[in-house]
């Protein structure tokens, strides 16, 4: 009884459900030895008050459910979040495609996906760009006059990285790259100025052929790929050096 705290015994319990739909003094129904007899307009109402309490905790039960079910998605949800954030301000475009994959499947704001998605253009961009200077430098070719225009060129790509990762690890690689790049580049130049001289008929000053083999070796700390020029001119500085023997 929970308004008493006394605990009833099942016929006392019986007694009062009975008495809250009819009185005993009407008469409508009676409790024998192991039968409870009940007129037509109490059992009804006895139904009635068992729907609606069966209503009533299926409402309760669902509300529970539905609370457990939301506070489980919200961590899944959350998570999500924290993964694209987190992939948003790294420079592994693997790591933040996963992420938008599993924003997606979750519908997060197709604002925030979308962002994701044009962050991965512009990493791969900046990857892109790396890898053309490498290229630049690296690339066999013919002649120093090209090697000079591709490694122009790829520095020219490079020096525009999108500002969503401008501070990002990867563009600080670039900026390597780039002075990198840049230091070939000017003994590329220095070489091909004096490249005349070495080939030209007439005997070059041995201070000129120490200059152009400086040049050279410069070169060839830098990992350069292979130039045809270059391998040209280190076999003609051979035989000049022994020339002047």
């Amino acid at each position: 009884n929970h308004n008493t705290g006394k605990t009833l015994s099942t016929m006392e319990s019986l007694e009062a459900i009975l008495g809250q739909v009819a009185p005993k003094a009407t008469r409508q129904w009676q409790i024998g030895q192991t039968k409870v007899f009940l007129k037509m307009e109490v059992e009804n109402a006895l139904e009635d008050r068992i729907r609606s309490r069966r209503h009533l905790y299926a409402l309760r039960i669902q509300r529970i459910f539905r609370g457990f079910s939301a506070r489980k998605l919200f961590k899944v949800v959350h998570g999500a979040l924290r993964a694209l954030n987190t992939a948003m301000k790294g420079d592994d475009p693997i790591a933040l495609q996963k992420a938008v994959t599993e924003a997606k499947a979750l519908k997060l704001p197709p604002r925030l996906i979308q962002n994701a998605v044009d962050q991965i253009g512009r990493i791969q961009k900046v990857l892109t760009m790396r890898e053309n200077l490498n290229t630049a430098t690296s690339k066999p070719v013919e002649t120093v006059a090209e090697r000079i225009r591709i490694i122009e060129a790829a520095i020219a790509g490079a020096k525009v990285i999108p500002k969503d990762v401008a501070n990002t690890s990867i563009a600080q690689s670039i900026s390597h790259s780039i002075s990198t790049s840049q230091a070939i580049l000017q003994s590329l130049q220095s070489f091909q100025k004096h490249l005349p001289a070495l080939n030209s008929n007439n005997l070059p000053k041995a201070s000129d052929l120490e200059l152009i083999q400086h040049v050279l070796q410069t070169l060839k700390n830098t990992l350069l790929g292979p130039t045809g020029d270059i391998t040209k001119a280190t076999q003609q500085l051979t035989r000049r050096h022994r020339a002047l023997m």
